[in-house]
């Protein structure tokens, strides 16, 4: 196999262990330092951050080593070697500094993140440099090596999490990640002595002159910008229709990632094919559909789902609760054509609606990088160049992320963000001097992107309009919409309760009656609960009954979201119990709360997010439950809502010595002590009379119809899995639904 082969399958699979390491690096740090938008930020930023390090870097050492093959081994080595060490040494450093204010949080996770994001930073312009050595053509090489290391990050995204997480957890990803590697390193060792054939010739420059090289890096860093910035915004909205689905961010990255591949590889062929192409021109040409393409999707598919029976793929996908829908796969789903188009949607609409929303202008964005890149290139040191662009492309990034995250979506919403930044790349349209054959003056091409420009802001939907329209059957209520770091909210009122959907995902509504039983019984099995926490706040039904006993001094009321109580404040009965002198609201992840804390309770009670949510296992696993265990009193009890009746109770068994198990025909909850459970029925009583005669008759008739304990869920211990920190079976469910 010649050396161009041997490099081209080394990049791809180069590509494909570094998504593997992002994806389960930047899940891990969220264990320590939390899942909220702060931290999350912090995490891909110095993420971010240690890529344009590494970028700059190798461009610099590259230039100046002599044997280039070598250097590039190394750096395969030494990321093979921190992977085979990073989950020991996260969890060494996460241990003893979890929990930690933020902005010491940056610094540990600096510390963690630096080196191996810096090595695999330094990747791209060393094999920049030696495979241009081979082919002498450095639009070819950027073109072909950007396309075949993200097809590998691509594929890499889908495996990881649909098969390395969902089978054998992070921990196995990782070192899967790190035996690619090594196997990398080999192949490259292999190729030294083959070097001495590399023939680093010096480059013609794309571009004469300096102005418009510095306007290339200009461009660079604003397409970065833009390109994080719709990222998070089709994170947004897929997001809503597929529930925040563990298999959502892998499957939106990988289709993401797809689409610039294919256009990095796609600019390579066109300008081979019409090599006197004005590259400045197809550039603004290549943007200016960029920004129409992201507003007719958009338009199109608000009009089309607001007006026509394109409605069905946004009422399929927000009717099911788990995305991909495994479990409709069976004879009932063959019973009926209909049956079998909803199910086969069911099944793929994590890749139908990232294709639908995503592939067009990402192709796009993909052809633009190659170009940018030649245009940048003055002289003949490629490697330095690529490495600069690559910097300038991940800094537009880094301040696209915190921009877009924490001003421009919690301030004009996800339609309006659209708008803007669409808009705004469209006005790249104007540096279209000519199409084909025909010139156009600069006037004309004013006038028309103007046109463009203006119209689109007449038909857009305004702020919460998109999002409504996912909410259709309640269309005709009292519905309010509201945004924030977070993601969406969409509050509904009827006539008889007030429902909260969390990015698209059904949250409960007030009164919740089971939520009522559920505190109640909590409460009941002790004699006294002067110090409750509660991790959820949801709708506030277990909040109120807390608040209804009169032994509970002290609330402390842990809600990660935001938006969620600017919603619900909205309302009195909401604004009632929040500004009630014994909660103390503290906005922050529940996991994280707890590692800040040594305070102790009487009463836990969780009622977070599904078990099936994105970044469940954080509070499901049996360190969190431990941790739990760590910050209750001597006879204190530990209540959790789940809506998994096999590996949550299982999980609380293996903690706790006594766990008790409630549930009705879809959901459930446990309790769990140090000690010997025993409801007092007179408190039972004294506290459910304090509510509403009403909610009292409902709450009696909800009380759970399944009962078990702790000695039921150890015969199942052989049959099912427990969740664990680094083997998240609940969350990442189809390795179990496939095994029931």
């Amino acid at each position: 196999m010649n050396l161009e082969k041997i490099l081209s399958f080394v990049f791809f699979l180069s590509g494909f262990s570094a998504l593997i390491y992002q994806v389960v690096w930047q899940r891990l740090l969220t264990l320590y330092y939390g899942v909220g938008a702060v931290s999350i930020t912090l995490i891909v930023s110095v993420y971010l951050a240690g890529l344009g390090i590494g970028s700059l870097l190798g461009g610099h050492l590259i230039e100046r080593v002599k044997r280039k093959v070598n250097f590039y081994f190394l750096l395969e080595f030494l990321i093979g070697c921190f992977g085979i060490v990073s989950i020991h040494f996260l969890k060494y450093v996460g241990e003893r500094t979890a929990g930690a204010d933020y902005r010491l949080a940056f610094l540990f996770m600096s510390l963690f993140l630096l080196l191996p994001t810096t090595l695999m930073g330094m990747t791209l312009p060393a094999l920049t440099k030696i495979f241009n050595g081979i082919i002498h053509d450095f639009k070819k090489t950027v073109s072909f090596l950007y396309f075949i290391n993200t097809l590998g990050a691509a594929l890499g995204a889908i495996i990881s999490s649909y098969v390395l997480i969902t089978f054998g957890g992070f921990d196995t990803a990782v070192y899967t990640a790190a035996g690619i590697n090594f196997i990398l390193a080999a192949l490259i060792f292999g190729c030294r002595g083959r070097e001495p054939s590399l023939s680093y010739k010096k480059e013609p420059a794309a571009v004469k002159g300096k102005p418009f090289v510095r306007l290339a890096f200009v461009l660079i860093f604003v397409t970065g910008f833009f390109a994080i910035g719709f990222e998070m915004i089709w994170f947004r909205v897929i997001g809503v229709l597929v529930k925040e689905s563990p298999y959502a961010f892998s499957s939106i990255l990988a289709v993401y990632l797809l689409g610039i591949a294919l256009g990095s590889r796609w600019v390579n062929r066109y300008l081979d094919r019409h090599p006197s192409v004005d590259q400045k021109n197809l550039l603004f040409s290549l943007q200016g559909l960029l920004g129409c393409s992201i507003l007719v999707i958009f338009l199109g598919y608000y009009y089309l789902t607001s007006k026509t029976s394109f409605y069905y793929f946004t009422d399929v996908s927000m009717a099911f609760y788990l995305h991909p829908f495994v479990k409709i796969l069976n004879a009932e789903m063959f019973s009926s054509l209909n049956n079998f188009l909803n199910g086969v949607f069911a099944v793929f609409d994590v890749f139908w609606w990232p294709l639908f929303f995503l592939f067009l202008p990402t192709f796009l964005m993909g052809a633009s990088f190659p170009l940018l890149s030649s245009l940048a290139l003055s002289g003949d040191k490629e490697g330095k160049v690529i490495g600069r662009v690559y910097a300038a492309n991940i800094l537009g990034c880094v301040l696209g992320g915190v921009v877009t995250g924490f001003f421009i979506l919690p301030m004009v919403g996800s339609e309006r963000a659209i708008l803007a930044y669409a808009s705004l790349i469209l006005l790249m349209g104007v540096g279209i001097a000519r199409i084909g054959k025909i010139k156009i003056d600069l006037i004309s091409r004013v006038l028309f992107v103007g046109a463009l420009i203006a119209g689109s802001v007449l038909l857009f939907p305004g702020k919460g309009e998109l999002y409504k329209l996912m909410h259709k059957p309640y269309a005709e209520k009292e519905m309010y919409i509201d945004e924030g770091v977070n993601g969406v909210v969409a509050t509904i009122k009827n006539d008889y309760q007030i429902v909260t959907y969390l990015n698209g995902m059904s949250h409960g509504g007030y009164p919740g009656y089971r939520f009522y039983a559920i505190a109640l019984d909590g409460l009941s099995q002790l004699r006294a609960a002067k110090d409750v926490l509660i991790i959820g706040y949801g709708t506030g039904s277990t909040t109120e009954t807390v608040l209804s006993d009169r032994t509970v001094k002290s609330v402390a009321l842990v809600e990660i979201n935001r938006t969620l109580i600017k919603s619900l404040s909205r309302f009195e009965v909401f604004k009632n119990m929040l500004t009630d002198p014994r909660v103390d609201l503290i906005i922050d992840d529940g996991r994280r709360y707890l590692l800040r804390t040594d305070k102790k309770f009487d009463l836990v009670l969780i009622d977070p997010l599904r078990t099936t949510s994105s970044y469940s296992n954080n509070l499901y696993s049996k360190e969190f439950f431990e941790l739990v265990r760590s910050h209750l009193n001597p006879e204190g009890v530990f209540v959790v809502w789940m809506d998994e009746f096999n590996i949550l109770p299982l999980t609380l068994s293996e903690v706790f010595p006594y766990v008790e198990f409630r549930a009705w025909n879809f959901s459930a909850y446990c309790m769990a002590s140090d000690q010997a459970m025993v409801r007092k029925d007179k408190r039972f009583l004294n506290i459910l009379y304090t509510l509403p005669e009403g909610t009292q008759k409902e709450v009696k008739v909800s009380l759970p119809n399944r009962k078990a304990d702790q000695k039921e869920f150890l015969k199942i211990r052989d049959f099912y899995p427990i969740n664990t920190d680094f083997k998240p079976s609940a969350e990442y469910f189809l390795n179990y639904i496939i095994y029931q």
